[in-house]
């Protein structure tokens, strides 16, 4: 997480300036830009918390994981007991070095290093992936029909909060200031809606595919509010 000191930094003043004037705002310009400051303070932090994930994929890598060390673990069990005792033995000197390491012949009272125990530490480990795996299948499973929340909670967050700003500068309706109009490039217009699109093309381009998109966004972010 950047400092506040460092997020704005990249707050230029002609943006803030720019904004300003577009949305004819009414307080002074420095309180305007406070304010943008800490909306992308609070978008960093939702960002920051946001699944990177949807349930769908989470459970199909954790039912993957399970499928796969579960399999390792049949494999293992498998296992000739000659086959067993021959890695063992490879084990053995693979980490012969490693287990001698300090070892002092002439101290009689030191016992020796014990045996490799990868084939050990192994099977336990994959049985601690396997129950971990099932935990997370089985809550995935509880809270099946959930209800769902915003796909994108940092960007709908953002929207509210300009919405609020542009609401306190103006006096108006930032939902109204907000509106398809077919006769122009971006099919979405309204002096609200021009303040968030330039507003996200600065500090967030990715957090919405086209200005139709995002208008549409606002529209639905802002039914409730």
């Amino acid at each position: 997480m950047n400092t506040r000191e460092e997020i704005a930094a990249t707050v230029p003043d002609e943006l803030v300036e720019r904004l300003h004037q577009l949305i004819e705002g009414q307080r002074e310009t420095y309180l305007f830009k406070d304010r943008l400051v800490h909306f992308l303070i609070r978008y960093e932090r939702y960002l920051a918390n946001t699944p990177k994930v949807t349930r769908k994929e989470r459970r199909a890598q954790v039912s993957r994981l399970r499928d796969k060390t579960s399999g390792f673990l049949n494999a293992l069990a498998d296992l000739h007991d000659d086959v067993e005792s021959d890695i063992k033995f490879q084990l053995n000197e693979l980490t012969h070095e490693e287990r001698w390491e300090g070892f002092d012949f002439f101290d009689s009272d030191q016992g020796l290093p014990p045996d490799d125990e990868t084939l050990e530490q192994v099977r336990l480990t994959c049985e601690r992936i396997l129950e971990v795996c099932q935990d997370e299948i089985d809550h995935l499973d509880t809270t099946k029909g959930v209800k769902k929340g915003s796909l994108n909670p940092s960007l709908d967050q953002m929207l509210i909060d300009l919405a609020a700003l542009y609401e306190t500068e103006t006096g108006h309706s930032a939902k109204s200031h907000c509106y398809r109009d077919e006769t122009v490039e971006d099919e979405f217009n309204g002096k609200f809606f021009q303040m968030s699109k330039a507003f996200l093309e600065e500090f967030a381009p990715d957090s919405f595919s086209t200005p139709v998109a995002l208008g549409r966004r606002i529209d639905r972010v802002l039914q409730g509010h």
